[in-house]
């Protein structure tokens, strides 16, 4: 008679040993998995840590002339006089640039708006033509961007005489102008407002360069 093995019986005698060997498999595969996961997660947690942290810089500062530039003149010998300044409003498309410009003297006996800015752009210098807002004389200009792109100096290099008895354009000469926050809102927050809403100055520039830019590409 053959003597023959039980599957059962065999089963039960190594149950321990199968056991034993079946969490070491299972520990093996996690294992395995979580090698696996962080070699391939961490090059790609690293990469997205670095372009976020780009992504911050660039909002910090924005590259080139576009934006709104200012400096503020006081006479400090009388506080209580209201300030003047200069204000250029600067749109930039590639090499091309357009804008306008505000300026006040202290006390604000005279104040000029309106007036019409072009002009080509390099890496980080301007050369503008300016149109006086008050005379329409055309003087020129040369911006120099400062390397943490806070803040430009305008230099005018050009300014056109004016006749006897006429008031000068309110321009700035020698002066730093600082970079300003755009004052603008975001899409969502302007569908979100009940009441409508006036253009920025800047916006309304904005919106009269890009017309011009256009005109300029279909030619």
């Amino acid at each position: 008679m053959v003597n023959t093995v039980s599957p059962f019986s065999f089963f039960s005698k190594y149950k321990k040993l199968m056991t034993y060997c079946l969490e070491w498999v299972m520990m093996a595969t996690f294992c395995f998995r979580r090698y696996v996961y962080t070699l391939c997660l961490v090059p790609l947690f690293l990469g997205m840590n670095g372009c976020l942290h780009t992504s911050g810089a660039r909002t910090e500062v924005k590259p080139g002339f576009n934006g709104v530039w200012a400096a503020t003149w006081c006479d400090k010998a009388d506080p209580d006089r209201d300030c003047g300044g200069f204000t250029a409003y600067l749109v930039q498309q590639g090499s091309e640039v357009c804008g306008s410009y505000y300026g006040a003297r202290v006390g604000l006996n005279q104040i000029d708006e309106g007036g019409k800015i072009t002009g080509v752009a390099s890496s980080k210098a301007l050369e503008l033509t300016v149109t006086g807002a008050r005379t329409g004389n055309k003087h020129q200009a040369r911006v120099d961007l400062a390397s943490d792109g806070k803040s430009i100096r305008w230099t005018l290099k050009k300014e056109v005489p004016v006749q006897s008895g006429d008031k000068m354009d309110i321009l700035a000469k020698d002066s730093v102008l600082n970079r300003l926050p755009e004052q603008r809102l975001s899409k969502q927050a302007a569908d979100e407002t009940d009441i409508a809403r006036e253009p920025t100055i800047f916006e309304k520039v904005e919106s009269v360069c890009r017309a011009s830019f256009r005109q300029h590409d279909r030619k």
